[in-house]
């Protein structure tokens, strides 16, 4: 019998070992490169399961035993059933993965159900363990870069010479790592990875429209040496017997309750041609498929030239304006000739998310004024909840 699983198309080999279902095999067909270099790092899924006594209670799934497997047309489904085990004890979580080719991209999807006394805090998938870059030698490999959008720049880096900070983000890691959060960091949640010489490129991303937090994380093993012109990503020389490569994964915090089951968003992967430009034009078009640009004059805030946005209390907790203070503020408002407000309070941490954007705070509502209050901002729109996403 084969100690490996294997499906492919056109466009991709991929493989999986036979006894813990790790992703052993990633290539590239139409750019005719391996993916994955270093198999020794390869991987499948991790969960966190925190107990009383132990916050970081990982189930490491290169650790269990993959139960069963189905082939298909178009990819794998691997199971593995509980309980999982790790040193803590046994753990009743089964876990089944997809790995789909469809047409010129990759789909990964997860399903744990949690039957433990605990709340699944962490689910990591799409993990691609053992990888050095894109190209045939290292020297091309080294040359490769990433790409993701942040907030209000992109952050850009040449992974895998110079694989960056060495400092604040691998507090309490192993090694080297670098963690970017949608919603949050990221501005969309797609990445990628690109050599500008070879021109080919991964594009990568989380696709749902449920608004639920997701990471994607970069890992480098077994360490980084600072300062060095050449980039702190180890020699081979130096990390003798020690696999030495880049893990990628993306990650859900659901705190799913016990008793229940997690489901994943689709992260999908595609090898192309150019670099992150053309990923960025992968991601657009399927977020222009969702979330079509709404036209011009149909909603109230597209027909304003300007709108008026006021904090009542700051994160800090600072009290900038009070309910008895909002007929005076409306006043003034209409004084300036702006007849559209909104006005906010926040319980969030950072006043940054409030900018952006990013936090939900309660609108203040006609239904929630007293009446003779109501009478005084007649000709002030006050939306009884904050303008969609789409507006």
């Amino acid at each position: 019998m084969q100690n490996t699983i294997r499906t492919a198309n056109d466009h991709f080999v991929i493989e999986v070992e036979r006894k813990a279902g790790r992703l052993i095999r990633f290539r590239d067909r139409m750019g005719g490169y391996e993916l994955i270099t270093e198999p020794r790092l390869a991987d499948n899924f991790r969960l966190l399961l925190p107990l009383k006594d132990l916050e970081c209670n990982y189930v490491f799934g290169s650790e269990q035993r993959l139960t069963s497997f189905e082939k298909t047309e178009d990819g794998l489904t691997l199971h593995w059933k509980g309980p999982l085990r790790n040193a803590a004890g046994r753990f009743d979580l089964d876990v089944t993965l997809w790995i789909e080719l469809v047409d010129d991209s990759i789909q990964f999807r997860c399903i744990v159900t949690n039957r433990t006394r605990y709340h699944l805090a962490e689910v990591w998938y799409a993990m691609l363990g053992g990888m050095t870059g894109i190209g045939r030698n290292d020297s091309e490999r080294r040359a490769t870069e990433a790409m993701i959008p942040n907030s209000s720049r992109k952050w850009h880096q040449r992974l895998f010479s110079d694989f960056g900070n060495t400092k604040g983000q691998m507090l309490g890691t192993l090694s080297g790592e670098h963690s970017f959060m949608y919603p949050g960091g990221m501005a969309m949640p797609w990445i990628s990875l690109y050599n500008p010489g070879l021109r080919r490129a991964i594009y990568g991303a989380a696709l749902e429209e449920k608004p639920r937090v997701k990471l994607v994380n970069f890992a480098v093993m077994p360490g980084l040496a600072e300062q060095r012109s050449f980039g702190n990503w180890p020699r081979r020389e130096e990390t003798d017997k020690f696999p030495r490569g880049l893990t990628l994964w993306w990650a859900h915090v659901p705190y799913t309750r016990p008793g229940t089951a997690f489901e994943s968003a689709p992260v999908v992967l595609k090898c192309h041609d150019g670099d992150w430009h053309e990923a960025a034009d992968i991601y657009g078009k399927w977020f222009r498929s969702h979330y079509p640009v709404v036209p011009a004059g149909s909603t109230w805030i597209r027909r304003k030239t300007t709108t008026l946005h006021t904090m009542f209390m700051l994160p800090e907790d600072n009290i900038n304006q009070r309910y008895v203070d909002i007929p005076r503020w409306a006043k003034a408002a209409r004084a300036a000739g702006e007849t559209d407000g909104r006005s906010a309070w926040t319980t969030s941490t950072s006043p940054s998310l409030v900018r952006h954007g990013r936090s939900r705070p309660p609108a203040v509502t006609r239904s929630r004024l007293h009446r003779s209050q109501k009478r005084q901002l007649t000709g002030l729109m006050i939306p009884a909840s904050p303008p969609s996403r789409r507006a």
